[in-house]
């Protein structure tokens, strides 16, 4: 994907597993990460099977290869490149597809739902 096709800002944030406490449960940190992307919403209804049920996507960002996104990130707001607010909704990475051109991957499609 060409830099210059990436016209949003995509707030969202980010979970690194640290350690674990002394109950031995996993502990972590919550980053906020601003990453650019192309923002959409599917024209048509589109559904996906998670863990034996059907999640609604609401939106799909299309970003770059490097992006550090991870599936159940929480997204939380999206920009276009003046800062004006494209959508506000809370919602949680459920799929990401690394697109590519026969040789190489070439930018990431990531599937959100509502959180």
């Amino acid at each position: 994907m060409i830099e210059s096709d990436l016209k949003h800002r995509v707030t969202y944030t980010h979970r690194v597993d640290d350690s674990v406490d002394e109950y031995n449960q996993p502990t972590y940190t919550e980053t906020a990460v601003i990453e650019k992307c192309f923002f959409d919403v599917p024209k048509n209804k589109l559904t996906i099977s998670e863990e034996q049920r059907e999640v609604a996507i609401e939106a799909q960002l299309f970003m770059d290869k490097d992006s550090r996104i991870v599936l159940d990130d929480i997204v939380t707001k999206v920009e276009d490149s003046s800062g004006v607010t494209i959508s506000d909704l809370t919602m949680r990475v459920v799929r990401i597809v690394r697109a590519s051109d026969f040789s190489q991957v070439h930018h990431l499609e990531v599937l959100l739902a509502k959180s």
